[in-house]
């Protein structure tokens, strides 16, 4: 199995490690293709017990307390900061025990801003389709009722549930029929009858 570990690695490793070179220099120094939980593990296995760096120090303390004063957010704090995350942010926000901020919002009621990672957004449930919507998605076909073939009619007695149920003529007179079409799915006619059953509602000004 593969290991991106070679001898001259593990040497440089402890070599950087005696040296006291915090993490992020250590993966520049061994070509930026390990990751910091890469470089740890090894160093556990290799029994090197070295120091791991903070990235804070007091300059990068004393401007998070300037721009948490200044309502900055957890964000931009650490994309000024640099070689910190809006999580490392909020943790170190919590240790200093800074105070919470109330600004403003949009609306003008102020509201608190909150120091708990943000939770992923649930994604919308998809609206269930409408009759309409079935029939947008149906190509437009030509419907001619008095071209309906005479062996596709059905009466009343004749329909069955996968019929197109679109009435032509008068129901009291003998030569009223159904069209008797293959219906669409989810709709009462078929694909041509549906285009005309179906309109969309105009809109009022």
């Amino acid at each position: 199995m593969y290991s991106p570990w070679t001898s001259e690695r593990d040497a440089l490793l402890i070599k950087s490690t005696n040296n006291k070179l915090p993490i992020p220099k250590i993966i520049e120094e061994l070509g930026g293709i390990l990751s910091r939980s890469a470089i740890e593990h090894r160093r556990r296995k290799l029994g090197i017990h070295g120091h791991i760096q903070s990235p804070w120090n007091d300059e990068k303390i004393e401007r998070l307390k300037f721009l948490w004063a200044g309502g900055w957010s957890c964000s931009q704090i650490a994309a000024d900061v640099g070689d910190v995350s809006r999580n490392a942010v909020i943790g170190k926000v919590h240790r200093l025990g800074l105070p919470e901020r109330v600004v403003g919002a949009g609306n003008g009621r102020p509201r608190r801003v909150s120091l708990a990672p943000r939770k992923p957004r649930k994604p919308r449930k998809s609206r269930a389709k409408t009759r309409l919507d079935i029939v947008l998605e149906l190509p437009f076909i030509s419907q001619d009722d008095l071209q309906i073939a005479f062996e596709q009619r059905k009466t009343f007695m004749e329909l069955e549930n996968h019929h197109c149920r679109w009435a032509v003529g008068d129901p009291a007179k003998e030569d009223f029929f159904f069209c008797g079409a293959q219906k669409v799915d989810g709709l009462s006619y078929c694909a041509g009858h549906a285009r005309m059953a179906y309109v969309a509602p105009r809109r009022r000004w």
